[in-house]
């Protein structure tokens, strides 16, 4: 065998093993792509049902609260004896679900236990509505806990804030039935705060005061401490004038 022939076999024989190499790279890539792919595919089902029973967490577990009912209830009930709060906070539930009700059926006279400024506030959010033609609508609606978010006394005035874990159905849709946000089947979680206020009867009230402070009727001292019924000063009783009431005068969503 000649020179030349041995030359052209080795290099024939050099191709074949780098096609040979070439081609095993080759479907060694594609398996190893191939498999990822399966993989993948695989694990989409698993994903979604992950996927799945988070919403449903997210739809069946209440939103936690910022439950200060231990520290502010023992300084509400010192400077109101008279203050029940489990029927305040009744209230304050039966009120929510109330404005829903009252939105979603745009009707004000379906409020429960609403002062003027709330029915104020629920007339604004039809009209509102109404204005941007649309309608909104709350369904299934449970208040799971509620509890004392807030207390404050500022001038003569008194204000709690309660906090409701709220869950409920809750959708707007245009004039045209397109839903515009929420869901119509899938329920939401939320948070509201209702305020209550003690306020002094009006009647006792000038224009433009916003102090809502007393006198003694009998020496004019001023009543400091909100609940009194005596005047610390002559002793004079002072109940019949310092009327005031706790109202929820409003609510939103937090």
């Amino acid at each position: 065998m000649s020179v030349g022939t041995i030359v052209v076999l080795v290099i024939v024989s050099a191709c074949v093993i780098g096609v040979a190499v070439a081609v095993t790279k080759v479907l060694r890539a594609v398996k190893s792509v191939t498999s990822d792919v399966r993989s993948i595919v695989s694990h989409i089902p698993k994903d979604l049902d992950i996927n799945r029973e988070i919403e449903m967490e997210l739809e069946t577990t209440p939103k936690s609260l910022n439950a200060m009912t231990s520290v502010y209830l023992p300084q509400i009930e010192k400077d109101f004896p008279e203050f029940n709060y489990f029927e305040f906070k009744t209230r304050a539930e039966n009120l929510l679900k109330s404005a829903f009700d009252a939105i979603t059926q745009e009707n004000t006279d379906l409020l429960v236990n609403a002062s003027s400024d709330l029915t104020h506030q629920v007339s604004n959010i039809i009209s509102s509505n109404q204005n941007s033609r649309q309608r909104e609508a709350f369904s299934d609606v449970t208040v799971h806990r509620t509890e004392i978010k807030h207390y404050t006394k500022v001038n003569g005035t008194c204000k709690i804030t309660l906090q409701s874990a709220i869950g409920y159905h809750h959708f707007i849709k245009s004039f045209s039935g397109q839903v515009i946000s929420g869901s119509e089947t899938s329920m939401k979680q939320t948070r509201y705060e209702t305020e209550l206020v003690y306020i002094q009867d009006t009647n006792q009230v000038t224009e433009g005061d916003t102090a809502l402070g007393m006198n003694c009727p009998n020496c004019g001292a001023p009543i400091k401490a909100l609940g009194n019924k005596v005047c610390p000063y002559c002793g004079s009783g002072v109940s019949e004038v310092n009327v005031r009431v706790w109202e929820i005068n409003a609510f939103r969503e937090s």
